[in-house]
């Protein structure tokens, strides 16, 4: 709230709403597709995927992904990626 006293000593008061959204958003999810194996490898190609977040409330942006290492298995095999 804001106050403006004018010359003539009238006093201009403005109100303003502010609205606070209290709802968590969804983050994004890392979906990988392939067969998996024993032990949790996997025995196919894999293929990665990333479902976006969401806010119905006052909105979500956008959902990125970055790979920053992948760790392979030297026997068999492999490519490098």
């Amino acid at each position: 709230m804001t106050s403006k006293n004018n010359k003539t000593g009238a006093v201009k008061v403005t109100k303003y709403t502010v609205k606070v959204d209290k709802t968590k958003p969804t983050v994004g999810e890392l979906v990988i597709n392939g067969t998996k194996g024993n032990n949790g490898w996997y025995t196919s190609d894999v293929t990665f995927s990333v479902k976006n977040g969401s806010d119905s409330m006052s909105g979500h942006s956008k959902t990125t992904s970055s790979i920053t290492s992948i760790t392979k298995d030297t026997t068999g095999t492999h490519i490098q990626v």
